[in-house]
């Protein structure tokens, strides 16, 4: 029981999470032309999170086109709106940063080459393990253990550029770090795993990198797992007295 308890409300949090991002693709039909273009950059290590992200931006009204960076000679960027470049640890080189400093639209430098490149003197790489929470929406949230975040020193720090807008800190061993930041056209993202917070954290911030909202949705979706013919009836009723009790409706 304990354990369809705990998959009940894991699904549920994923559910409410990603039912916020309601399909935008009926909406761009009803609403008229899409026009915001976003290209997605990656690289050969960073293809998969690039599916990813695509998947993710296609809840916004927006076309998409993902390229590996090596091959980003090949087309023409005056047409996007949005980069969402995922350097991984991939280095940036001079090419590259050249095509960003030119770039008019609104960047997303996803990785920690991006922090090492524009903040040399002031980034920090920091452990990540039980000391470690996000502080977002006035949530604590943590992310995965045994990984490093690289940023820039703390956010009350006179080494901090006063230009940075801070999105959300993360706390290591009770200092405050920047884990999403902006300066200018430029959005900076350290770390971003698709099975850890920082994309629930990410996929909320899109709102304001995109500058598009979603109609809330208060549908969800729930699925129980390991219910079979030999299951306790009792059990199962206290599991529907859960949903009952918190309004939940079901089948």
């Amino acid at each position: 029981m304990g354990k369809n308890i705990i998959i009940c409300s894991l699904i549920l949090i994923l559910s409410f999470s990603l039912l916020t991002l309601s399909s935008t693709d009926l909406k761009a039909e009803q609403e008229g032309q899409i026009t915001d273009q976003a290209l997605i950059l990656n690289h050969n290590n960073t293809q998969t999170r690039a599916t990813l992200l695509d998947n993710l931006l296609g809840h916004f009204v927006l076309t998409r086109e993902k390229i590996n960076a090596d091959n980003l000679k090949t087309i023409s960027l005056s047409k996007f709106d949005y980069i969402f470049y995922l350097t991984g640890n991939n280095r940036i080189d001079t090419r590259m940063l050249a095509i960003l400093k030119k770039f008019q639209g609104t960047i997303c430098l996803i990785g920690p080459a991006a922090v090492n490149l524009y903040f040399p003197e002031n980034s920090i790489t920091i452990p990540v393990g039980n000391n470690n929470y996000i502080e977002y929406n006035e949530k604590e949230l943590t992310l995965k253990n045994d990984i490093s975040i690289t940023t820039i020193k703390t956010a009350s720090s006179q080494t901090t550029a006063s230009d940075l807008t801070i999105e959300t800190s993360i706390y290591h061993n009770q200092k405050e770090y920047p884990f999403i930041f902006h300066r200018e056209n430029k959005w900076f993202i350290p770390h971003l795993d698709f099975w850890d917070s920082s994309q629930l954290i990410f996929a909320d911030l899109l709102h304001n990198i995109l500058q598009q909202e979603h109609r809330r949705s208060k549908k969800v979706f729930i699925r129980i797992e390991d219910i079979h013919p030999r299951s306790d009836p009792e059990k199962i009723k206290k599991l529907a007295d859960i949903f009952i009790s918190r309004e939940l409706p079901f089948p």
